[in-house]
């Protein structure tokens, strides 16, 4: 047994000084990395209707065709989300004649990998599907 000890003595002391130093820089930075907090960054986006052929797409009045989106994630992909483009397009060819909520929340948004919703204002839009005047 005490050889063992002997053995592994200079192992432990050597460099100490070092071993004191590296377990100081990764504790700090195992805090930062634990303790950092996504960003959340707000945006417009303009919606855009696909409607079925034949059809035109109206808003109910007094709606607006722009979306405010409020999304968190690592700040380097909300870099992405903010480099993307500013329409949101919404398909509506296999609906009916007649008016439809559309939850806005629920559509098929195409962000980048980490990005997540927080809020969407209006959450939903009321459109009108109706044959096209010619």
């Amino acid at each position: 047994m005490r050889g063992l000890v002997n053995r592994w003595r200079p192992l432990v002391y050597e460099n100490v000084i070092y071993k004191i130093m590296a377990f100081f820089i990764s504790l700090i930075l195992w805090v930062i990395v634990n303790g950092r907090r996504d960003a959340v960054v707000g945006r417009e986006f303009q919606l855009q209707f696909l409607s079925p052929p034949g059809h035109e797409v109206s808003l109910s009045q007094g709606q607006s065709v722009q979306v405010n989106v409020k999304v968190s994630g690592p700040r380097e992909s909300l870099r992405r989300f903010t480099e993307m483009g500013s329409f949101i397009i919404v398909d509506l060819s296999d609906k009916s004649q007649g008016w439809h909520r559309i939850k806005v929340k629920q559509l098929n948004f195409h962000f980048p990998l980490g990005v997540h919703i927080v809020k969407v204002f209006p959450e939903e839009v009321e459109v009108q599907v109706r044959k096209a005047e010619k």
